[in-house]
């Protein structure tokens, strides 16, 4: 094996008797600068490789075949090796930088640890190289950004300090673990931006994993796709990307959503299988189009097609149709001219409350959101947008009760709606219903998912026995999860298959309205075309209103029938989505427009 990072036969399995495969049968080689972009469904084994790479498979899993990093064997090498390469040679920046953070611990203390740890640098020096990391990631006032905690940095400064803290031990490979997520398109941008600066300049060899294909395109050299924990199929990202051979690979890419298509995407149907499950033939053949006989009874090997490698006994040949047919049927449904079930009047929250301190001395922080005004009507759907720290979640919060108002009043369904959740009955707190955008927040790691869903159903409709499961059932199947998951906890699950379960338990209690904060960003694109064809049925059939926060405007613009704008905590514009996006008359929304439309969903779709 030759490169830098050099992958050979690659195999993850379950460490028992009989035990599957998490990961098969891969393979791929990296040269100094080149960087990699991996895509694929949630679960299908790519955080798994990730984990890999360092060394470390993951609880359960032994891993065996060859991986080489700058000529070192990775698998076969002792503690003391893997200590020396991890930071070293090569290091990670983790999907979510607030986890990975100590709290009690500033960012000074942070780095300065890192550098102890993976430099000969002394405390004066180690000091200075901090304060140098910081600048090199962008962050102004070096000095102040070190004294502080990690709860005192905005969410995307914080996925700085984690990238800061991955550079500090001077790898020469950086690998990415959805690092932009949960971030908004002006700080993904610059976050973005950011990495492709520090990868040229020190030659970085990078491993992008993402959801957001668009990302992958802006990013890499090379696209690898993953399926079922196999590489299907590997090659120049333009190749891949415009002329895909692998029909997975063509299904993925017809799941995107984009600003100038007036159409929701199409999701692919059925589901991965559940990883380390003894298989026959092709992983995708259930749920492909061209499969046949073969397909179902032997495992396709890597072969050249084009200028990529594809593991597919029929390869596609051809580029792809940009913008297929879709059905019409799954546009957003138009509200009903009926009284607003939601309405806010002037509604001002503030994020820090005052402390007694403060209010004997007869001082107020400033408020994080301010003179809102918004009504929403029965069934329709309503586009939160603005960039982090705008308010958005705010104001979501504080429509779910769970915080208090400092001035204003807030309705529903023509009554007056108390600011405390405990303070409204129980009709209020089963017909708002709230998604959150980590799904690790609101679900009980103790309890299985029929216990999750089982809850709500028996507190809001006093369902018991065969119902109950039935119910379940039903709703497992909805967000397109298979039954056999119904005994797992949260931790057995990927970050898209939690996400998912946090639908189902909001879904449980038949609301007449959603609050959604962000829930498709943790999903890969196939299984976000899927919920937002199950928010758009739903709305058809119960009439559920929708109010959505999302970074993601392509998302954002197949949903919500109407759009508020957020800058710096006030509402700078409003009205019908398509009238916003195509005549913006605020300079923050134009401003919003230019970076999404960019790169973040017009590139993301082969043109």
């Amino acid at each position: 094996m030759t490169g830098l990072v050099a992958v050979e036969d690659l195999w993850v399995t379950l460490d028992r008797p009989g035990g599957g495969a998490i990961l098969g049968a891969i393979g791929l080689t990296l040269d100094a600068g080149q960087t990699l972009g991996i895509v694929g469904e949630s679960g299908c084994g790519k955080s798994t490789l990730l984990a890999a790479l360092m060394g470390d498979p993951g609880r359960g899993l032994v891993a065996r075949g060859r991986v080489r990093l700058g000529g070192t064997e990775v698998l076969a090498a002792p503690a003391e090796t893997l200590r020396r390469l991890r930071g070293g040679v090569v290091a990670l920046v983790p999907q979510n930088a607030a986890v990975t953070l100590t709290p009690s611990m500033t960012v000074g203390g942070h780095l300065e640890e890192q550098l102890a740890l993976k430099t000969d640098l002394g405390r004066r020096a180690r000091a200075d190289r901090a304060a140098e990391l910081v600048a090199a990631v962008g962050l102004q006032n070096p000095a102040a950004i070190l004294a502080r905690y990690p709860h005192q940095l905005s969410g995307g400064q914080q996925q700085r300090i984690a990238i800061a803290l991955a550079l500090a031990g001077g790898p020469s490979v950086l690998l990415l673990d959805e690092p932009t997520t949960a971030l908004d398109v002006t700080t993904k941008g610059a976050i973005l931006d950011l990495l492709a600066g520090i990868g040229a300049r020190e030659r970085l060899t990078m491993i992008y994993v993402s959801h957001d294909i668009g990302v992958i395109r802006r990013m890499s050299d090379r696209v690898g796709v993953m399926y079922a924990g196999e590489l299907v199929e590997d090659g120049p990202a333009r190749a891949v990307l415009e002329t895909p051979a692998h029909p997975y690979t063509r299904g993925l890419l017809a799941s995107i959503p984009r600003l100038d298509d007036p159409f929701l995407p199409r999701a692919m149907p059925g589901r991965p299988p559940a990883l380390a499950e003894p298989r026959p033939g092709c992983a995708f053949a259930p749920r492909c189009p061209s499969a046949d006989a073969l397909c179902h009874e032997v495992r396709p090997q890597a072969r050249p097609a084009g200028a990529q490698k594809v593991a597919c006994h029929r390869p596609l040949a051809g580029a792809v149709n940009p913008r297929p047919p879709r059905p019409a049927a799954f546009l957003p449904v138009a509200p009903r001219p009926e009284a607003p079930l939601l309405q806010l009047d002037g509604v001002e929250i503030a994020w820090h409350q005052t402390g007694l301190a403060d209010r004997l001395r007869g001082r107020r922080p400033p408020p994080t959101v301010s003179g809102i005004d918004l009504a929403l009507a029965p069934g329709e759907a309503l586009g939160l947008i603005g960039e982090s720290g705008s308010g958005k979640s705010t104001i979501l919060r504080a429509i779910a009760g769970l915080w208090p108002l400092r001035a204003g009043r807030m309705a529903f369904d023509g009554r007056p709606l108390a600011p405390a959740i405990l303070a409204r009955d129980a009709a209020a707190r089963r017909h708002i219903q709230m998604i959150f955008q980590n799904p690790e927040d609101s679900l009980n790691p103790r309890h299985s998912l029929r216990e999750i869903l089982a809850r709500p159903l028996a507190w809001f409709h006093g369902l018991t026995g065969a119902a109950r499961e039935t119910e379940v059932r039903r709703l497992i199947e909805a967000v397109r999860l298979p039954q056999s998951h119904l005994d797992r906890r949260p931790a057995d699950l990927s970050g898209g298959e939690r996400q998912r379960v946090a639908i189902a338990r909001a879904l449980a209690a038949r609301p007449k309205l959603l609050l959604c904060d962000e829930i498709t960003s943790a999903l890969d694109v196939s299984v976000q075309a899927a919920i937002l064809e199950l928010l758009a049925d739903l709305r058809r059939e119960t009439g559920v209103a929708l109010l959505f926060v999302s970074h993601d405007l392509a998302v954002v613009r197949h949903l919500a029938d109407r759009l508020v704008i957020l800058c710096a905590g006030r509402v700078c514009e409003s009205g019908p989505t398509g009238q916003v996006l195509a005549h913006p008359s605020h300079d923050h929304t134009a401003a919003l427009l230019r970076s999404a439309g960019g790169w973040a969903a017009g590139a993301a779709t082969p043109a």
